[in-house]
C-alpha cells in the first residue's frame, strides 16, 4: 500500500484476490492488483501530482499552436483583439483513478478537467472550454524491457511473464553495484 507519510493509518481497503501463476518459462512473472495500481494513483491524487497548469513561458509552442487553432473561431466570436493573448492551461483531476482488470484487459477511469483559458494583460481571465477526460499511462522503468512477454488478464489483477532485456547502461549499473 502507498501511503503519505503525514498520514499512514489512512489506507484502502485491500479486496484483491490471490493471483494465479502459471509458469511459461520465463524469467521474471509479476502480478499486479488492482489494489497496487489504486493505492498507487490514490497517494499521487492525495500529493496533488495530478493538477497541472501550464501558461505564459511554460506552454510549449505546439501546444500553444494547437490550442490556438482549435479555438481559433471561438475567439473571434468572443472578440478578434484577444487573438494574440497569452493561453492557459489548466488539468486538475477531480478523484483518485480507479483501476479496473478483468479477462478482457485492463482500464483506468480517471475524471478530469481541462480547462483552457485566455489571459488577456490587465484583464480578466477569459474561459474558452472546460471539459472532462480519462486516461492514464504506465511506463516500465528506463531501460528495461520486456521481451517475449506473456500478459494474462484475471478478475481482478493481472500477470505479466517475460524475459527482460537490459540497456547497456542499466547493465553496467547492476554489475557495478555487484561488486
Amino acid at each position: 500500500m502507498f501511503f503519505e507519510l503525514t498520514n499512514e493509518n489512512e489506507t484502502l481497503e485491500n479486496v484483491a484476490v490471490a493471483p494465479e501463476i502459471i509458469a511459461y518459462d520465463h524469467m521474471v512473472y509479476l502480478a499486479l492488483s488492482e489494489f497496487f495500481f489504486d493505492s498507487g494513483m490514490s497517494a499521487y491524487y492525495k500529493a496533488g501530482i495530478f493538477q497541472m497548469h501550464i501558461a505564459n513561458d511554460r506552454m510549449p509552442k505546439d501546444m500553444e499552436m494547437m490550442l490556438r487553432t482549435t479555438y481559433f473561431a471561438t475567439i473571434m466570436l468572443l472578440n478578434p483583439a484577444l487573438m494574440e493573448a497569452p493561453l492557459s492551461l489548466r488539468l486538475e483531476v477531480t478523484a483518485p483513478p480507479k483501476t479496473s482488470i478483468r479477462t478482457s484487459g485492463a482500464t483506468v477511469a480517471m475524471a478530469a478537467v481541462v480547462t483552457v483559458m485566455l489571459l488577456p494583460p490587465g484583464q480578466p481571465a477569459v474561459q474558452l472550454s472546460s471539459m472532462t477526460m480519462r486516461g492514464v499511462r504506465i511506463p516500465l522503468a528506463d531501460g528495461m524491457d520486456f521481451v517475449e512477454e506473456v500478459v494474462e488478464y484475471h478478475n481482478g489483477y493481472i500477470v505479466i511473464g517475460a524475459n527482460l532485456r537490459f540497456s547497456r547502461g542499466l547493465r553496467d549499473m547492476i554489475q557495478t553495484s555487484l561488486q
